[in-house]
């Protein structure tokens, strides 16, 4: 008899630690123990425990696309009678008109505005800020803003078009005296009036304490177009003049829209505002 036979026989205990041995054995092949990852910490290593974002941590989402950018053209060329504009033609006040500062924006809403000064012995007499979008062959894309004929102080709006058979079409002007600092106050709410008047401070031109604002608006499938023009004067007598004025010069506005001027159609009568310089 071997020796392996004759200790199963004689000791119990060696009997006992060999079932113990084959049952464990057993155990681990049938229920096997998670082997450690590469990232785990071993005991006796020294760390906190792994977080799971210890090894992956979300990409934040990216920042908005700036498609707007603000140029600052040279001071000097004026412009003078009629100018175009985005395709549009806007019919200039009595006077020359530097460019201070061009909007561009390429994003879902193409846009382009500008503002131009007229200024007379280191004076401003006229800011004119003009935004429009380039117009489009297609109703589809409809790229107009939204209604700008709801002017949200509540002044009254000369309604020219609108509320009819095509809500997509508005044609709206009005005249309102802003008060003291009216164009501060302005620029704080847009940064194209903004970088235009700190230009005019660059180069020492004095602002008027009061302004009048004479505002044109039309908008429709083909695109739109906000024309709005600051002349010096306060009060209810002030505006009064100027919204006579601006029933010259609304005509000419609205033909320019749709590019539809010429030279001739800018008879000075027309074009000389209140504040005009002599």
């Amino acid at each position: 008899m071997s020796v392996i036979g004759r200790t199963w026989r004689r000791a119990p205990r060696f009997r006992l630690l060999v079932v113990f041995a084959v049952a464990c054995s057993a155990l681990a092949t049938m229920f096997p123990p998670p082997l450690p990852t590469r990232h785990a910490i071993l005991p006796g290593s020294g760390g906190p425990p792994p977080t799971p974002s210890a090894h992956y941590k979300p990409v934040p989402p990216p920042a908005p696309l700036d498609y707007s950018t603000v140029n600052l053209p040279p001071l000097n060329t004026p412009r003078t009678q009629l100018m175009a504009f985005a395709g549009r033609q806007v019919p200039l006040p009595v006077g020359r008109w530097t460019e201070l500062a061009l909007l561009r924006s390429g994003g879902p809403l193409a846009l382009q505005g500008a503002v131009f000064a007229r200024m007379q012995d280191g004076q401003l007499s006229g800011l004119l800020m003009v935004v429009s979008t380039p117009p489009v062959e297609t109703a589809d894309m409809r790229t107009q803003p939204s209604n700008g004929c709801a002017d949200p102080t509540g002044a009254p709006m000369h309604q020219l078009a609108g509320n009819g058979a095509d809500p997509a079409v508005q044609e709206c002007w009005l005249t309102r005296a802003l008060g003291a600092g009216g164009l501060d106050k302005l620029s704080g709410r847009d940064p194209l009036l903004k970088r235009a008047l700190g230009r005019l401070r660059d180069i020492d031109v004095g602002l008027p304490g009061s302004v009048v604002l004479a505002n044109y608006v039309r908008t429709d499938d083909a695109g739109g177009l906000d024309v709005r023009l600051y002349l010096p004067g306060d009060g209810s007598t002030a505006q009064h003049r100027v919204e006579l004025w601006m029933r010259r010069w609304v005509p000419l506005l609205h033909r320019g829209f749709s590019a539809g001027l010429q030279p001739q159609d800018m008879r000075a009568g027309l074009a000389r505002d209140p504040a005009a310089p002599d």
